[in-house]
This record gives C-alpha cells, structure tokens and sequence, in this order.
C-alpha cells in the first residue's frame, strides 16, 4: 500500500515539475512599424487616388501579428493622368508644342530676337491665305525680316479649308500659317480638332477682346453688304434685301458663288435664323403679311428661293462682283452683295460703288478672319513672327496695311480706323454678328436647300 502511494506522489511531482517548467503562452499584442521594404502578405488597404501628380502615400494598416512580426505601412504610388488638351493629343504634337513653346506651353513674354534668329535657320515660312493680298505681305515681311522666305498661297476659303483637313489627316505637314475666313467651320472643324493652334502674340493681349482671340485670333471683320453703282444712281436704288426679288432687278443681282465663299453662306444664315425679322422685312416692303410656299419652312428660306428664281448671276470672286457693279461708263449695271473692302478700288479711283447701308432689315453680314499656326508647322518660329507682322501696328501699318482699309474692322483696339470706316458700336448696329454654332449646326440644311432650288 505504502509503495503504490508512493509510485502516485512521485507521478504527481513529476507532473507538477514538467508543468511548472513549460514555456509560457505567448501574449499577442498589436504593434505599428514603418518599414522601407514592403514585406509580403495579405492587407486590406484603403487606396487614395491621386490626380495632380505621382505621391508616395504611407497608409497604416493594422493587423495583430505575433510579436516577432511586424506590421507595415503599404507605399501606393498612382500614375498622373493627363487633363485637358495635353489629353487630347499625341506625343508628337506634345513634342512638337513644347518645342516650339506652343499652346500650354506658351510662354508669358516673347524673346523676339530670338525667335527672328531661330526662324532666320527654319530660312522660310509657308501661308495658306483665303486673300489674294499675301503676296502685298508676303513682300513687306521679307523686307523687314531679311533671311526668312514667305511662300504663300491664295486659296479660297473653302478649299483652303478642306486643304488643311486632307493634309493634317494624311500626316502631311506643309503649312506653316493659316489665314482663313469661315470661323463657323474653322472653329469646330479645325481649332478644335487640333489641326491648327491659336496663337496670340502677348504684347496684344490686352487690346484684343477676349472673344476675338479665344478660341482663335481673329485677324479683322470684314463686311458683305449690298452695293450699287454711284455713277448711275445719286442713292441706293434698293433700301430693303427683298427689293432684290423684284422682277426689275432679274437677271440683274450678282455676288460670289456662295460654294466659293462660305461667307454667302453665313449671311444666308442669318437671315434663316432671324426669320421673323425677314417676315416682319417682307411686310414692310410689300404692305402685306409673307406667304410662304411648302417647301420654304421660314421666311429666310422663302427669300432666298425667290432670290434664286430672280435669276441671280454667280462670280468666282468677289472681285469679279465689285468690277461688274462698280465699273465706270455704264448705264445700267447690275446690283451686288460683296465684300465692302473692295472699296479700296474706290479710293483708287479705278471703281465707282457705294454700299447701301441703310437696307432692311439689316444692312448684311460681319464676318472675321482667322489667323492661326498649323499644327505640326515644320517653321513655327517664322510662323510667330508672321502671326505678329499681320497683326500690324497701332497705325494699321506693316502686315496690316493692306487691310487697313474701309470695309475692315481691326481687331486691335489700339489701332487708327481706316479713313471713312466706323467703329464697332456702329457696325454692330447695322451688321448681324454671327452666332457660330447656330451656322456651323445649320449650315448643311442652308446648303442643301441653295442647292436643290439653284438645279431646278
């Protein structure tokens, strides 16, 4: 008995010792560590997008671990995205725009001596212009800045136009400046597409109206207004566009073939788009309210199928219009709608017109000229310097002189009006200013409906 009582105390002893010597359970506590190397394993982590630029961000994860780990802050670093139009564009035009200090990457202030010693090396620069009178400035340029060629091109607005989409398109890059009526098309279609970049020279940022240089220059308004021989009439024969319906001028109204010159177009559109005004026009002239014919959904629309039907006569310029208006020795000459700058061939002594500015219910269109950069111009530093010289100075001089005339309307506030021209207060009394996205949106329909009654 003795002996098993024993042998269970010695067991129990034995027990308790072992027991008693056994390690200790390990606490579990959470601890936070940096780190500088990422050490793997599974972690839930809140991630913050980051927009401006890549940034190291630190986030503290927690997670109970043994003591001998440790627990570390997750690195996320997330690319920079591209905004605006340097999302828009290819690395090549980003290239190219840093390069040539560009769009965004225009400076504040222009170094002109270096730019004239840096296009002295490009040694040319190549205009498409939608005006004969680049080659007067394409001469007065090479004079001022000898060691730069100007190659220019005279090319109506619409092909000028397709010119530039068809050549940027087919990665063709020729063009250095272009100079273009037409804003309701060359907006959309060109400035927004990036086939041409504006460029405003800095020192003419605070004479220019923010609307006139954004989203692209505008060079100066021109004006299409309608126009009568002054040798055969002491006034304007006509006082009202609709007179021009009348059976004793069929035959006898002639303007540029409006395929030619889209400014036809946008005079045409705005007497759609001020359709009640024309109605109200219509009413004045004839005594009595307008009744238009199926196909003519406003009065503008009737006007211009009665225009058609008066047997209107269509030139390739308006040049071509303004001799056959203003042409001394006749003695019945015809009435036209052209551009009103071709009344420098009247102070030439070489035409006899005057426009009639007093027409109902307005006397035409004002219509701006475009001045910009081709995208990927292979001389962008002689286009700069052929941006500025056009821009001319506060006397209407250098590129602008030939410009500098009645019938167009410098941009430039700080500069002289041309002999006998008014101001803007006063054009925009008498002129309609185009609405640019109205045109550019319903200028297919304008188009198609000319058309169709023009081949009846």
């Amino acid at each position: 008995m003795k002996s098993r009582m024993l042998i269970v105390l010695t067991v129990v002893a034995l027990v308790t010792l072992i027991v008693g010597c056994a390690p200790p359970t390990p606490e579990r506590v959470v601890e936070e560590k940096v780190v500088e190397k990422p050490v793997i394993q599974t972690v839930v982590v809140e991630k913050e997008k980051v927009v401006e630029k890549p940034v190291i961000q630190t986030v503290v994860v927690e997670k109970e671990v043994p003591v001998e780990k440790e627990v570390i802050k997750e690195v996320v670093i997330t690319p920079t995205p591209q905004t605006g139009v340097l999302a828009e564009i290819t690395p090549e035009q980003r290239a190219w725009l840093e390069a040539a200090q560009l769009g965004p990457f225009a400076p504040a202030t222009e170094d002109w001596d270096a730019v004239y010693e840096a296009a002295k090396k490009e040694g040319k620069v190549v205009v498409y212009s939608s005006s004969s009178r680049i080659f007067d400035i394409a001469e007065t340029f090479q004079a001022a800045y000898p060691g730069i060629t100007v190659e220019g091109y005279d090319i109506t607005a619409p092909d000028l136009i397709l010119k530039v989409k068809a050549e940027q398109n087919a990665g063709i890059h020729n063009a250095d400046v272009i100079f273009v009526g037409d804003p309701p098309t060359v907006i959309p279609e060109l400035v927004k597409r990036h086939l041409v970049w504006n460029f405003v020279p800095p020192e003419l940022v605070d004479v220019i109206p923010e609307d006139w240089r954004e989203p692209v220059l505008m060079h100066h308004f021109g004006m299409k207004v309608i126009c009568y021989n002054s040798e055969i009439y002491d006034k304007a024969p006509v006082d009202n566009w609709w007179d021009l319906t009348r059976e004793e001028w069929k035959g006898r109204v002639i303007f540029k073939d409006p395929f030619e010159s889209g400014e036809i177009f946008n005079l045409f559109s705005m007497m759609v788009k001020n359709a009640d005004i024309m109605a109200q026009a219509y009413e004045e002239e004839f005594g009595k309210p307008i009744e238009l014919d199926e196909d003519c959904p406003t009065a503008g629309h009737q006007w211009i199928k009665d225009l058609i039907e008066n047997e209107v006569v269509l030139t390739a310029s308006d040049g071509d219009a303004s001799e056959a208006v203003g042409t001394k020795g006749q003695t019945e000459a015809p009435i036209g709608f052209f551009a009103y700058s071709k009344y420098r061939d009247v102070l030439k002594g070489k035409l006899a017109f005057e426009a009639a500015l007093d027409a109902k219910p307005m006397a035409g269109v004002a219509t701006g000229t475009t001045l910009s950069i081709a995208n990927l111009a292979p001389h962008p530093n002689a286009a700069k310097l052929m941006v500025l010289w056009y821009m001319g100075d506060e006397e209407g001089g250098k590129g602008f002189e030939p410009y500098h005339v009645p019938g167009d309307l410098p941009t430039r506030t700080d500069m002289a009006l041309p002999e006998g021209m008014f101001g803007i207060d006063v054009a925009r009394e008498v002129l309609w200013d185009l609405d640019y996205d109205w045109c550019y949106l319903n200028l297919p329909d304008i188009r198609d409906f000319w058309t169709i009654h023009l081949q009846e």
